[in-house]
């Protein structure tokens, strides 16, 4: 593990273990802005910011005896054409998360066209040459807030429930639900959140984390009077009547540098986080304690 790393978690993350796991060149290139997590079956797919044609994979197994082991991970390339959505797509600014439904796959990329900020909702299949993506859906915007779109979503029974990347104004604060189809779409009420959502988890029980990071740059943008950097994993729960957040939150990180965390999935007994570029490439596994002392 990197020191440097475990003694600034040890310092932040009171009430759990953690555990760096090193990525094996090339998979640790900070250019490769890892912008979501998701599983397929017992496969972690990792989802670059600009894919280049291709995704990056390992499998739940192969996790587990890295992290025992403590070696660095290999990543398998699983292919990826985009090129029948893309080109329906002004503005291309890359994908911001990815989840699957049985052989289904739902991606969200952000773009900016002629109207400022754009957020679009793809579908496609994973076939036995990879994964395409064949329809998209535009999203229609909250606000206009430079850089920022949809960055997060789960299913649901309903269908695919998106989250906008900023809530934190009760007059715009909202989320979509759209058919699994893509054909449909109606708004839901969200709860004020602060800071930017970046990912989400799968739902259980009808409650999700979301990863929940603070830059003191976006101060303006989030209208935050907060001065130091922080990231965490924030629980919500979806009702009838919205997105609520039931109180439950992990602290990640919090003062010093930024990190930028914008990958979440269940895992083993906690979680997996990533970041993109920002400080650099880490991919962190967050075990809660047994008696989840550290969920606050």
């Amino acid at each position: 593990m990197n020191h440097f790393f475990a003694l600034f978690l040890s310092m932040i993350l009171t009430y759990a273990q953690e555990n760096l796991l090193t990525l094996a060149p090339p998979f640790d290139r900070a250019s490769l802005e890892y912008s979501g997590l998701s599983w397929y079956g017992d496969t972690l797919v990792l989802l670059p910011q600009y894919p280049k044609g291709a995704l990056l994979a390992v499998h739940r197994s192969t996790l587990l005896h890295a992290l025992q082991a403590q070696r660095p991970l290999t990543l398998d390339v699983l292919p990826f054409d985009d090129s029948e959505v893309r080109k329906n797509i002004e503005g291309y600014e890359g994908y911001e998360a990815i989840l699957f439904d049985g052989e289904d796959v739902y991606a969200l990329i952000e773009a900016r066209d002629a109207q400022g900020m754009a957020g679009y909702l793809c579908k496609g299949v994973v076939r036995e040459g990879g994964i395409m993506l064949h329809a998209s859906q535009k999203l229609p915007m909250p606000q206009h807030i430079d850089n920022y779109a949809f960055e997060a979503m789960t299913l649901t029974p309903e269908g695919v429930l998106v989250m906008f990347e900023s809530n934190i104004q009760s007059e715009v604060a909202k989320a979509y639900m759209l058919s699994k189809t893509l054909q449909s779409i109606k708004a839901m009420a969200i709860a004020p959140i602060a800071y930017r959502i970046t990912d989400a988890t799968a739902m259980r029980d009808g409650t999700f984390w979301v990863s929940n990071a603070y830059w003191s740059g976006d101060a303006g943008k989030l209208r935050s009077e907060r001065q130091t950097n922080m990231g965490q994993l924030l629980q919500l729960s979806l009702k009838e009547e919205g997105i609520y957040p039931t109180g439950r939150s992990i602290l990640l990180n919090e003062g010093g540098v930024s990190y930028n965390w914008e990958g979440v999935v269940h895992f083993h007994e906690g979680f997996l986080v990533i970041t993109d570029t920002y400080p650099r490439t880490q991919f962190v596994y967050v075990q809660i304690a047994p008696d989840h002392a550290m969920v606050r």
